[in-house]
């Protein structure tokens, strides 16, 4: 299921029953005493899944210290893995540990329905095995220890590795689910944030260099214990000095380690048994309804989300972020006699940012307790292409660009007086030169709109060089287009140019329908680029630069002469900086 919207089918099986009704009438929400038990446990999630991570992180680190060799392996292993089996830190990774597993089987239980992204499906599933790869190592370590007081140092964890290859692939597979499920749930935790796309690429590489060295790690000291060719007596010896269990007690860690699976089993059984009985055919002891504006309603236990109802149901809702309350495409105005809490912090930040109603909520925010009627204040249908991608992580966001427009001087009136085919020659020619020009600048080349173009800066850069990079890129565009002047001199004419900038807050994103969807940029900002673009016609120069530039990027331009303009389309004034001839710039 998409996070725009889900496929509208004829609801047949399904844990909603669909009746017919009137129309819901406007109304307000009676408020109750706020509940954010939700937001709480998506942040204490958050909180024990980080814990966990530090330990594999410093795990895998502990293992690529193989590589300068098994000693100094041993000898960081205190202060990396170590750092865990402390008094109070060890209580606080148990308990991260568990909260984190019995927060998973939560989640399960509470989704609608298992249709879900390609992305949460694989991190559900390398979650789910990771306790049954990790049972065998817990007992065998840190159990042991408990019961026993065994101190396995790593020579003879490897030792006893290279006598058992099976348990070699049981901890590689281990490493990898586990660091995989962690690497999973920090990008979509940091995606949004507005430096990750400049720093995802390096990111990545840590992801997939981390398990790389610490496999060649351990490959490198398995290789040197083996060579130390263990004697048996000295294998006795360190079997009595670590205190390992006898027959007896390797007995009962095996009986534990048994016990542990069909617990995990069990608690797996038991949730989706839970989930049946919670969603079977025909139960409605508990239920509420959610009517919607066209009569459908569906019968729901309380606990989902507005959101989640609709995609359960195949009724289909838009939600451009996917229900993270970053967006208000999911906007509903309530009716009937719902009671609903308070908005939250976040909810209401958006419902004040474009002055909702007192009847309009978010249904990825809103969890109805009674029956409530809802109006989808947007309507997606439920194919749409772009919509569908939004779950992939190209969700459209906002961000500080530098956005740069130019467009030529007079080409209506040059054009009349040419062939056809002699302006398409020229124009091709001019777009070569402005594309490559804002391209070897460091922009993104966003579309040519007749004889004008618009460039992004900024996409994956700080703001600051962005900025840079849209001035370099006037100032090779004004030295392309003099070029181009000089090759089409038996034209009779000179082309002139004139290039706006501007710098502000963005939404940017993939925008568009089928072949026609593209990455672009839209907002106050572009539509303010654009307006200053046009101020060099009453200036008579080549170059406007909006003091954003100053401001947001950091840049002087002390030596350009200000101007406070009015601004067609704004209603405070503008302060912008003439350059007569782009080429005469600084080299920034």
């Amino acid at each position: 299921m998409t996070a725009a919207a889900s496929r509208s089918k004829p609801a047949t099986a399904k844990p909603a029953v669909e009746r017919r009704a009137p129309a819901p009438p406007r109304g307000d929400e009676t408020k109750e005493a706020p509940s954010n038990l939700a937001g709480w446990l998506r942040r204490y999630r958050l909180a024990t899944g980080l814990t966990m991570f530090s330990f594999v992180f410093l795990h895998l680190t502990n293992h690529s210290f193989g590589l300068i060799g098994i000693s100094f392996m041993e000898a960081a292993q205190p202060y990396m893995v170590g750092l865990f089996r402390l008094g109070w830190l060890s209580l606080v990774f148990a308990t991260a540990a568990s909260s984190h597993l019995a927060l998973g089987f939560w989640s399960l239980y509470l989704r609608r329905n298992l249709r879900m992204p390609l992305w949460e499906a694989m991190q559900l599933s390398l979650g789910l095995l990771i306790p049954v790869f990790l049972t065998h190592h817990l007992v065998e370590v840190r159990i042991s220890m408990l019961l026993y007081g065994t101190e396995l140092n790593y020579s003879y964890v490897v030792w006893q590795f290279l006598d058992h290859p099976f348990q070699i692939l049981r901890q590689i597979s281990l490493l990898i689910i586990a660091w995989s499920h962690g690497c999973i749930g920090i990008h979509f935790w940091l995606r949004f944030r507005p430096w990750y796309p400049r720093g995802r690429i390096v990111l990545f590489a840590g992801a997939l260099l981390m398990p790389v060295l610490a496999l060649t790690g351990f490959l490198a000291a398995s290789r040197e214990v083996a060579a130390l060719n263990v004697q048996p007596r000295e294998h006795r010896a360190f079997v009595a000095n670590a205190n390992i269990p006898g027959p007896e007690g390797e007995e009962l860690l095996r009986e534990l380690e048994h016990a542990l699976y069909y617990a995990l089993a069990g608690t797996l059984a038991l949730t989706l048994i839970a989930r049946y009985i919670r969603d079977r055919p025909g139960k409605t002891l508990g239920q509420i309804s959610v009517t919607y504006n066209d009569g459908r309603v569906v019968m729901t236990p309380p606990g989902p989300t507005v959101l989640e109802i609709s995609r359960s149901a195949d009724i289909p809702h838009a939600s451009v972020c996917g229900g993270r309350s970053r967006c208000s495409t999911c906007r509903v105005r309530v009716g009937g006699n719902a009671r609903l809490p308070p908005p939250t912090a976040d909810e209401a930040r958006i419902l004040e940012r474009f002055g909702a109603a007192s009847d309009v909520r978010l249904a990825c925010q809103i969890r109805p307790t009674t029956d409530i009627s809802v109006f989808p204040l947007f309507q997606f249908p439920a194919d749409n292409e772009h919509q569908r991608r939004f779950d992939t992580g190209k969700a459209p966001r906002e961000k500080d660009i530098v956005v740069l427009f130019a467009d030529l001087r007079d080409f209506t009136r040059i054009s009349e007086s040419k062939l056809p085919y002699d302006t398409v020659f020229l124009l091709n020619r001019y777009f070569a030169g402005m594309g490559r020009a804002v391209e070897q600048s460091g922009g993104y080349l966003d579309k040519f709109v007749g004889d004008g173009v618009m460039a992004l800066f900024g996409l994956n850069k700080p703001l600051s060089e962005a900025g840079r990079d849209a001035l370099r890129a006037a100032k090779a565009m004004s030295y392309q287009l003099a070029e181009i002047n000089r090759e089409f001199s038996d034209f009779g004419e000179t082309l002139r140019i004139g290039i706006g900038l501007h710098a502000g807050p963005v939404i940017t994103g993939d925008m568009g329908w089928g072949t026609a969807l593209s990455l672009t940029a839209i907002g106050d900002t572009v539509n303010t680029a654009s307006r200053v673009e046009e101020l060099t016609k009453r200036f008579k120069v080549e170059l406007v630069i909006a003091d954003s530039l100053a401001t947001l990027c950091g840049i002087p331009l002390d030596e350009f002469e200000p101007h406070t303009v009015a601004v067609r389309g704004r209603t405070s004034e503008l302060t912008v900086r003439t350059v007569e001839n782009a080429q005469t710039l600084p080299d920034f």
